[in-house]
Formats: C-alpha cells, structure tokens, sequence
C-alpha cells in the first residue's frame, strides 16, 4: 500500500507530460529505433562502411586482446599490426587465385556464348516434364541475354534478322543446339568467322544509324521529355557506354571502401574499451548483473558462430577448388569458391553438389562421342569431392572451430534460415543463425522462467515486468 507522500507525488492525469506515460514512451523508443534503422538503410553509402568496420573490429577483438596480453602490444600497434598481415594476405590470395578465376571463369562465359553448353540445354529441356519447361526455357534465355549470348548470336551461326516495314528488328531467338548449330554455323568446306564478323559489324552500323537518326529526329521536333531537347549520347552509344560508365563508378566506389573499411577499423578498435564500457553503463544498475550475463551469452554464440563459419568457408573453398579441379570439373576454382563463400551458411553449399555434376556433364556432352566419360563417372566423381569436403565440415571442421556455438539443433538452422532469407533474401540468411541464437537465449532466460511461475500461480502476469 502507497504511503500518503506517495500518494502527494504522484502527479495528475492532467499535470503529466507525454513522456510520462508509459505506453506512449514505449511507443516513442519504438519509434526512434525504427527512424534509426531507415536512417541507416537511406545513408547505406555512409552506414555500410561503418557497420562493416565495426563488425571486423568486433571479431578480431579477441586478437587484438591477445597481443596486448601476450606481447604488451598497444591497441594501436596491434590493429595496424592486424590490418598489414590481413592486407598481405589478401594481396597474396588475389595474386595467386584471381586471375585464375577470372580466367576460368571469362572461358566460362566464352564458351556459353560461343553454343557450346546448348546441346545440353536442350537435352536438359527436353527430359524436363511439359508444365515446366516454358519456365526453363524462359530461364535460359533471360541467363542468355544477361551474359550477351544474343549479341554474339550472328557468330554462333544464326542468320542475322531482317528489319521489318517499321524498320524494327525483331528479337533474336537462340541458335540451334549441338551439330546442327555447327553444321549451320559453318558451312562445308570451310569457315565463316570472317563473314560472321562482317555480318556483326554491319548489323551494329546499323542499329547505331537508326539510333542516331532516331534521336536526332526527336531533337527536330523537340526533344524528349526526359532529355529537354537535347541528344542522349548514353542511347546513342548504347549499352557499352553505359557498362564503362557503371565500371568506372563502381571502380571508384570500391577504393572509396577500400579506404574507409580499414581506416575506420583502426579507429574503432583503438576505442573498442570505450565503446563496450559506454554500453555496459548504460544499462540500468539494478539489471546490469543479469543483463551483463545475458549479453555475455549472446556474444559467445554470435562471434564463435560467424568466426568459425568465415574461417570454415576459406577452407572449403580450397578443398572444393582443388579436389573438383582433379576430377576434371570444368572452371572449379570459380566455383570453388562460389560454394565455399555459401558455406558461411550451413546446408547452402548443398548446391554445389548439382552444379559441379552439371558442369562435369555439360563439359562431357560436347565432347566427341569416343572421348566422353562414362555416366557413373560424371556422378561418382564430383560427388564424391563433395562427401568428402562435407564429412571434413561436419566430423572435423566445425567440432574443432565453431564447436556448438549457437546450441541450435538442425531442423531450428534450417527452419531459421528459411524464414531470414523469406523476411530478407541473402542478408536474411547471413544473420538469421546468429539471431536465431540470441532469441533462444533471451526465452530460455527471460521469458520461460516468467511463464513457469505464471503457470505455477507465482506471478499474476506472464510478462517479465518489474511490478
């Protein structure tokens, strides 16, 4: 019962402010917090960098405490320390597999573009049942045109299309597959690259004739309402322009990163005492025991999770990209790698296991007759380098660098991932494990114990509030 000074203290329904009553307060903290994030979301240019430095300095936070304790290093020795060896070795690993990559991977490219996979596409439709096969051929083409299969359509042995009345092309359709592609593409006797690039040629002339009389006619009479009357040299150049104009910039923002990452890394792991002391004070005395424990518990999932996951994916994209590449998998170490970076999610790099049997056959089929591999071999051989590298994630890797950091059990991994890549596509999926961690915590901590004592009629509310 209320003393009657309590009762004097407390102030009128009509003397109160706004931030006086708690539902409109908690309201307005709900508020801010979502103001923050769309703030964050609207300057991602700014926030991004920011969010990713904090992240490493976060991460390598137990480095940078164990070269101050091991070797007396300051912070700041120790982060610029961390940023040369990490630099280094990036510089290396690029050196030494990026051009491989990317050779393998513009061959990749080359050859798709060249016809020499669409025999196996139209294998591949034409085993696929009736419902699903406009999905699959509507798939090809779209993946076609993104990679120029259509610009190069002329070179692949298609006869180039004839303008129509209004003096528009109709869209190019693709090539025949297989021999009769070649055979078309070539006739008997002798080749035709020469002609075909005189056909190219002239066939660019003239879509940028027709593009420049095009504009110049809406100058005449005007100008469009998008460029004020003046020539879009964008639309005349065409889409070539418009991919410099789009590297150049990405180029340029990349060095932007490539700055700020590092140079705000060192600043907040000089600071990062600070920042977590700054936090923990923050929190209100009475609940500071408790929360502190609570927060001590999330960071031990969370870091030991993403640490070990990063560190598990490097190594299973080395194994992926050495075992395929000795099994005779076509472009492996692009796709090493590919499957390795979707390993820092569990169970996504299942889809290396389809992908390395398609290339392997894909690469099979447009071999002679006399020189393919037999069909148990294209199977056995990446699949067995795939088993291999799982059985070393599974019974050696992650026991020995992630252990049971998270205490998930599978079918929770997996229902999780499903529901952050539904809310949040790729990003969706990077954090739901960890998130999925931190919310087991805070029920097991917070809220089932509030519930047992509800159910067992030792509180009157279920919500753990103070009273």
């Amino acid at each position: 019962m209320k003393s009657q000074k309590q009762v004097s203290d407390t102030p009128r329904a009509a003397d109160r402010h706004l931030w006086q009553i708690q539902p409109i307060r908690d309201f307005a903290w709900i508020f801010l917090v979502l103001l923050f994030i769309w703030l964050g979301y609207e300057m991602r240019a700014i926030t991004v960098p920011l969010l990713v430095a904090v992240l490493l300095a976060y991460l390598f936070a137990p480095v940078v405490s164990l070269l101050e304790r091991r070797l007396r290093f300051p912070r700041s020795l120790s982060a610029a320390t961390i940023l040369a060896v990490g630099g280094v070795t990036v510089l290396l690993v690029g050196v030494l597999t990026v051009p491989l990559a990317v050779s393998q991977t513009m061959s990749f490219l080359d050859a798709v573009r060249k016809g020499k996979y669409d025999g196996a596409i139209d294998h591949v439709i034409d085993y696929a049942p009736d419902s699903i096969q406009p999905q699959i051929e509507q798939f090809v083409d779209r993946a076609q045109q993104w990679i120029g299969v259509s610009a190069g359509a002329v070179a692949a042995g298609s006869e180039p299309p004839a303008p129509s009345a209004e003096g528009s092309t109709p869209p190019a359709s693709r090539a025949p597959a297989g021999a009769d592609a070649r055979a078309e593409a070539t006739p008997r006797g002798g080749t035709a690259p020469k002609q075909a690039d005189t056909l190219d040629e002239a066939r660019i002339r003239a879509l940028v004739d027709r593009q420049i009389e095009e504009r110049l006619s809406a100058d005449a009479s005007g100008g469009s309402a998008g460029t004020g009357g003046k020539l879009d040299w964008f639309g005349v150049l065409g889409s070539g322009a418009r991919r410099v104009v789009t590297f150049a910039l990405g180029v340029l923002q990349l060095g932007i990163l490539v700055f700020l990452i590092p140079f705000y890394f060192f600043y907040f792991t000089i600071i990062w005492p600070k920042i977590t002391s700054f936090g923990s004070g923050m929190i209100l005395k009475d609940h500071r025991e408790h929360t502190l424990r609570l927060v001590a518990e999330m960071d031990k999932a969370v870091s030991g999770f993403v640490r070990g996951r990063i560190v598990i994916a490097v190594i299973l994209a080395v194994m992926y990209s050495v075992g395929w590449t000795i099994v005779g998998v076509p472009y492996a170490i692009p796709l090493g790698i590919i499957i390795g970076t979707f390993s820092l999610i569990p169970y996504l790099g299942g889809v290396g296991l389809p992908l390395s049997i398609g290339l392997m056959a894909a690469d099979q089929f447009s071999l002679p007759a006399e020189q393919q591999m037999a069909w148990w071999g294209i199977i056995l051989w990446p699949g067995l380098v795939y088993m291999i590298c799982q059985f070393a994630d599974d019974y050696c890797l992650t026991p020995l660098i992630a252990g049971k950091a998270t205490n998930l059990d599978p079918v929770s991994i997996v229902v999780a991932i499903l529901a952050g890549g539904t809310l949040a596509g790729l990003y969706g999926m990077l954090i739901a494990i960890p998130v999925a961690a931190c919310i087991k915590i805070l029920i097991q901590e917070v809220f089932m114990p509030r519930i047992r004592d509800w159910i067992d009629g030792r509180v009157d509310d279920p919500l753990p509030i103070d009273e």
